[in-house]
């Protein structure tokens, strides 16, 4: 009896696991990566996201949030255009954001405000073309060094 209810348990569990892997009409996010989680002047931030969507048609517009526990003087947001992807069914992909600190010709990651490092956190959204909103995905914890 006992190895019955652990199979029926199992494959309810299995059913639950799967059903994360499905595209669906919300797109879906992941942080796949962050290139370096203390960032001085002169380096560059690069944050990879990946994405599944139903109707792979997400590429409208990213947000990007900066969430500082230190210095509420050093948040923003942040609104970034998606790549074009071609549009197909159950797309799968991914986009870099990119900050620059101190860096030329790449979006500003702005310089602490608080005299201090930045101890942050970066949270990731996406509009697709439908108007269908994403969850929130957030990045590991990031220091941004006082320059």
């Amino acid at each position: 009896m006992k190895v019955r209810i652990l199979s029926i348990v199992f494959v309810f569990v299995m059913l639950l696991a799967c059903s994360k892997d499905k595209f669906t009409t919300k797109p879906q996010l992941k942080v796949k990566s962050v290139n370096d989680k203390f960032i001085e002047p002169g380096e560059v931030l690069r944050i990879v996201v990946e994405f599944t969507d139903a109707e792979g048609d997400v590429s409208d517009s990213a947000f990007i949030q900066k969430v500082t526990a230190n210095c509420v003087n050093s948040n923003y947001t942040d609104k970034r255009t998606i790549p074009d992807f071609p549009v197909k069914k159950d797309l799968k992909g991914e986009f870099v954001i990119t900050y620059g600190y101190n860096v030329q010709g790449i979006p500003a990651l702005g310089q602490p405000q608080c005299n201090r490092n930045d101890t942050c956190v970066f949270r990731v959204w996406v509009r697709d073309l439908g108007g269908n909103v994403s969850d929130t995905v957030q990045t590991e914890t990031i220091v941004i060094k006082k320059n």
